[in-house]
């Protein structure tokens, strides 16, 4: 490698590791599915050796790594190492792809707000994705490439979108027969896992579940989290980086045709699983390529749109939801570093709130404040939605809930709280407000009723 080069890798790896640094101490993230994968590991590994799913269908791999990582530094220091390891991934893929500017490309990628966020948290989404990257780079060799692609559903059983434009690589690698083992690889390896461990562990199985909310909320929520994946700046980046792409389609066809079998699916798969910013992590590194395939000198803007550390956000919050009002807000990465410093605070301190004996309290988070937290009990489901009981006080703690649920609870007496970040996402999801069902706000960490 010339001297270039590795000076290049040696900032690279450099600045990741003091970028995703600061957050590996700080839990296992936001997303409340990483506590859960925590505890499902815990259970797994400890005295008792039990398997229980994180949630459905099982995320056998990550939970593993769970199980043998028990801090949240060390997990999340293991999930860095692999976001870098994707990095490197999206270099080779990159410059096999023939993507000018394939350096600034991977810088690009490496600090993208979504990838950064999810590459220091303990989520199975930037694992998946780098044996994703590994198999697409594989696939010339189209059985190791199949059972890495089934090593990455392992992680991540939804990476199963990907594999039409596994196996359209690996047509375009080897023709029809190199599709047929990749296809058939992945599919075995994934299938031979996922079977021993229902076999031996008795799981019955459960197919996932989307947020029930009618589909103007539904679509809104969607659209609202699609733009965050990227931003304002980001997506304009996409866009542009596209159209020029397509205008200089002669040098990047490639690029595209993969790109557009990765994205449309997840497209398809937003539509039902509109909650989640992280599901696009696995489009995100494609996207980048299809905007760089034919920026030329544009390249350098659409890297500073893609890292920007400010976003434009088009909503406020309010008590009865949100309102249209754009305005400049701290990006992705800032808000994820504060909120999990919030949560951290809210574990230590929810123990301590003045919660009476049979009360519901409705928090807008559930794992991530509760599980493998010892003061506090799961209590059983309200609504399809865990309840939690606080072994101080006695009272009850939920995510979210439907309205026909609060009416249910004040009808029968119960007092009903929310705490006061709750209640912009309860008006988003579904569709109520404090007011309308006389529940009282709470914020919890400064103890004041409003």
């Amino acid at each position: 490698m010339e001297k270039a080069g590795k000076a290049y890798w040696i900032l690279l790896a450099a600045a990741y590791l003091v970028g995703r640094y600061p957050f590996l101490s700080l839990g296992y993230g936001v997303d409340s599915d990483a506590w859960r994968i925590a505890r499902s590991g815990a259970d797994w590994l400890s005295g008792g050796g039990c398997y229980s799913p994180s949630r459905p269908p099982g995320y056998p791999a990550m939970e593993l790594a769970a199980g043998i990582f028990r801090s949240a530094f060390s997990l999340n220091a293991f999930v860095a190492l692999l976001g870098f390891g994707a990095v490197v991934a999206f270099y080779l893929l990159g410059r096999r792809l023939g993507i000018e500017k394939i350096r600034l490309a991977t810088a690009a990628f490496a600090f993208a707000p979504l990838f950064w966020v999810f590459s220091s948290t303990s989520m199975d989404y930037v694992p998946a994705l780098c044996f994703v990257l590994f198999a697409f780079l594989l696939a010339g060799k189209p059985i190791i490439s199949g059972i890495v692609f089934g090593l990455a559903m392992t992680f991540r059983p939804a990476s199963i979108v990907l594999l039409p434009a596994l196996i359209y690589y690996n047509y375009q690698n080897g023709g029809r027969r190199a599709a047929i083992w990749s296809l058939s690889a992945a599919l075995s390896f994934a299938l031979l896992c996922f079977a021993s461990l229902y076999s031996i562990y008795k799981i019955p199985f459960r197919a996932p579940f989307s947020v029930g909310m009618p589909i103007r909320r539904r679509l809104l929520f969607a659209g609202y989290r699609a733009y965050g994946a990227f931003g304002a700046g980001g997506w304009f980046a996409v866009a542009a980086g596209t159209i020029l792409s397509i205008i200089h389609r002669d040098k990047s066809r490639n690029v595209l045709m993969l790109a557009a079998l990765v994205v449309f699916p997840f497209l398809a798969m937003w539509a039902i699983f509109p909650h989640e910013s992280g599901y696009w992590i696995a489009a995100v590194p494609f996207l980048i390529m299809t905007a760089f395939a034919g920026a030329g000198r544009s390249a350098y803007l659409i890297a500073i749109l893609l890292i920007l550390p400010v976003d434009i956000s088009p909503r406020a919050k309010t008590p009865d939801g949100y309102r249209f009002a754009p305005h400049i807000v701290s990006g992705m990465v800032l808000d994820d570093f504060q909120t999990r410093h919030e949560i951290m605070r809210l574990r230590k301190g929810l123990p301590a709130y003045p919660a009476e004996d049979g009360s519901f309290t409705i928090t807008g988070r559930d794992a991530a404040l509760f599980e493998l937290n010892p003061s506090f009990e799961r209590a059983g489901e309200i609504a399809g939605h865990d309840l939690w009981k606080s072994k101080m006080s006695g009272g009850y703690f939920v995510d979210g809930l439907p309205a026909e649920a609060v009416d249910s609870l004040v009808s029968q007496g119960f007092h009903v709280k929310i705490l006061q970040d709750a209640v912009s996402a309860t008006a988003l999801i579904f569709g109520w407000t404090p007011d309308e069902k006389g529940v009282e706000i709470f914020n919890a960490l400064r103890r004041g009723n409003h």
